[in-house]
This record gives C-alpha cells, structure tokens and sequence, in this order.
C-alpha cells in the first residue's frame, strides 16, 4: 500500500472540501454531493421573502391598473351626463368612479384575498336589499350602485365569492 492519498480506501481522502459547497472534485473525480442541512441560510429566508413580497405586488399590479381604468371610465361618463346637465346620472357615475379609485387603493394596503374580501364587506354595508324603493330612490339607488361595484370589484380578483347585491329587475 503506498503512500499517495490516492491510493486509500476511502474516496473522499485527498479531496478538498468546500465550507459551503461540499466536497469539491480531488484526484479521486467528482464528490458525490452532500445534502443541505437543518440549518438554514437566513440570507435565502430574506430573499425568499422579499420575492413573495414582489410576487403579491406583480399579482395586484394589473388589478390596481384595471381598477384604475375603470375609475377613469366611471369620471369619463360623469362629466358627459354633467354636460347634459342629468346631476343623478352624474352621481352615479361619480360614486363608482369613486369606489374602484378606492378598490385601487386597497390593493396597495392588502394581499389581493384580504382586499377581496374587504370589497364584499363593504359591498355588504352598501347592499339594498329587496326591490328598488319608491321613496328614497336617489339615495337606495347611490348605494345599490357602490354595493354593485364594490362587488364588481371583489369578483375581478375572486369569481367564486358570493352574490352581495343582487341586481334589481
């Protein structure tokens, strides 16, 4: 038996090993790989994190940028009935550009599913329920409108949620 650390028993005499890497490749070939152990690198918990941060932002990115158009829609029809001088028709559309400007903003605050359901439970507060009434239409109808966005809204990010305002025949 000679003396070269080649010439032993065990393949891993001779081989340089790596703090991080594990054992690297040594006159003897390729290590076999080590598995990771228990201890965890906290700079791969922070990078983890941060990446599930950005994943919710890139999620609600495109529902903010919806909300957003359609607020703008909503403000676009507000100031053609102002022009045509129909004040109701005018709040209407206000109150919904109003309510997806602030379903924008509630996305920048939550995770999508909590926004979701915050937008249900507003929509809930909002909610006439039964038939349109006959007195005090202005103001059921300024609600059904918000309630019927506020809802508009949380289906954009969760179809499967329940129906909170229900149309009126």
């Amino acid at each position: 038996m000679g003396t070269h650390p080649s010439d032993s028993a065990d393949p891993t005499v001779g081989q340089r090993v790596h703090a991080r890497r594990g054992p690297m490749v040594g006159a003897s070939g390729p290590a076999v790989p080590t598995p990771r152990t228990a201890v965890q690198d906290p700079q791969q918990d922070l990078d983890d994190e941060i990446e599930r941060h950005r994943e919710r932002h890139r999620e609600g990115d495109h529902l903010r940028q919806r909300f957003r158009e359609w607020s703008d829609g909503a403000h676009g029809t507000a100031i053609k009935w102002h022009i045509a001088r129909d004040s109701y028709c005018e709040r209407l559309a206000q109150r919904r550009a109003d309510v997806y400007r602030q379903a924008a903003a509630l996305l920048d605050t939550q995770p999508a599913a909590d926004a979701a359901a915050e937008m249900m439970m507003r929509a809930g507060l909002a909610a006439v329920r039964g038939a349109p009434p006959l007195i005090g239409f202005d103001v059921a109808g300024l609600s059904y409108v918000a309630a019927r966005a506020w809802q508009h809204c949380a289906w954009a990010i969760d179809p499967t949620l329940p129906v909170v305002q229900p149309k009126w025949d």
